[in-house]
């Protein structure tokens, strides 16, 4: 599902949001994207083998949700849970935008999950440094504490946190690889059903 016209909560999240009445002709959406359109790059719902596959620091339990079938992680207060990527996105640099490196990257990039948390959530973007220029961290910050209530949140990436080369026509950097994700919470949260997600275009700015 597109985070572009499903009325998202964007009181309740940090970074760029938008919002479409769905009625709308699709030639008035402008940056609105069709559901068909959305590529599911990373999921996680946590069935499998838990966590299994994710680093822990704190405490970070499996728990069951509405039966005994279903299952989320609930994080403590001052939980990290950590998991690795290795997720390629192309960057388009304009230089008639004086090379607005990173600024056109908000649309069509997004994070979705399932949480209890009904706090102002933060997602964030950190360059890893000179070792590995073209690498980002990503984590997620939960806002607790649990109201019991699940609802869907949709967050969409902020600008790239990377400086252009001195030269961008002589060496342009023309992808970059999210390479960790982190889920923090300061309180205690519950999270099911994680996506990273990308437009496919169609509709998309």
């Amino acid at each position: 599902m597109s985070p572009g016209c499903d009325g998202l909560d964007a009181a309740n999240a940090t970074g760029v949001h938008r919002t479409c009445a769905p009625l709308l002709a699709a030639v008035l959406l402008g940056g609105c994207l069709e559901a068909e359109d959305d590529v599911v790059q990373w999921s996680e719902d946590f069935e499998t083998c838990g966590t299994c596959t994710w680093t822990i620091d704190g405490i970070a339990t499996v728990v069951t949700t509405n039966h005994p079938g279903e299952h989320a992680v609930e994080l403590e207060r001052g939980a990290t849970l950590r998991h690795g990527l290795a997720l390629v996105r192309m960057i388009d640099p304009d230089p008639d935008q004086g090379w607005d490196w990173g600024g056109s990257f908000t649309d069509g990039n997004w994070i979705e999950y399932s949480s209890d948390c009904p706090g102002r959530p933060a997602l964030t973007l950190a360059a890893v440094g000179p070792a590995a220029p073209d690498a980002i961290d990503v984590t997620l910050a939960l806002a607790g504490p649990a109201d019991g209530r699940f609802t869907r949140r949709h967050l969409t990436f902020p600008r790239l946190p990377i400086e252009p080369p001195i030269d961008p026509e002589a060496s342009p950097l023309e992808r970059v690889t999210f390479r960790d994700l982190a889920i923090t919470s300061d309180g205690r949260c519950r999270i099911d059903n994680l996506r990273i997600m990308v437009s496919g275009g169609t509709l998309g700015y």
